[in-house]
């Protein structure tokens, strides 16, 4: 699991400081477009997936 937290810590420094924030209030959004199962593969060969679900605002359920 530590592996999973290292690639989203990675990519969060390196997008998160290079995004413009907007300053706008919160906008809702469709669901159903942040919902689904992402998979992958490390370094070792070891596979992964990701399931999002359940999105309302800024939350959902991430099951690993």
């Amino acid at each position: 699991m530590s592996d999973v937290m290292s690639i989203l810590s990675s990519n969060f420094l390196t997008v998160g400081g290079s995004t413009n924030y907007s300053k706008s209030k919160y906008v809702a959004v469709d669901p159903k477009a942040y919902e689904g199962t992402w998979a992958g593969t490390y370094s070792t060969n070891k596979k992964f997936t990701v399931q999002v679900s359940d999105v309302a605002g800024f939350r959902a359920k991430v099951k690993y």
